[in-house]
């Protein structure tokens, strides 16, 4: 397995916007998405600071996502309208789980 952390702060102004499009479009997708076992959107302390924590059934599950057409879609649009600055994401291989 392989858990997948997206941090990223959105433009002034466009929280709001962003959270329907987080839930409405990038949710929806990643519930359809084949090795998406689970996904989080969370808000952090600071003020424009967000993170998606996924978990997927492999490191290849991941970038076959990545490679789909409406993924592609989908990231374009939110890179353009709502990140401010570059996000950081890091991957995880799971070790033990629960």
């Amino acid at each position: 397995m392989l858990v997948r952390t997206f941090h990223f702060r959105v433009k002034k102004g466009q929280e709001r916007a962003m959270r329907v499009f987080m839930r409405q479009k990038a949710l929806k997708l990643l519930k359809k998405v084949p090795g998406c076992l689970c996904a989080y959107f969370a808000r952090g302390d600071r003020k424009g600071e967000y993170l998606w924590l996924t978990v997927w059934t492999s490191a290849a599950a991941r970038k076959r996502a990545t490679e789909r057409s409406d993924w592609r879609a989908l990231v374009a649009e939110e890179t353009k309208r709502f990140f401010a600055g570059k996000p950081r994401i890091q991957h995880y291989e799971v070790l033990a789980a629960k």
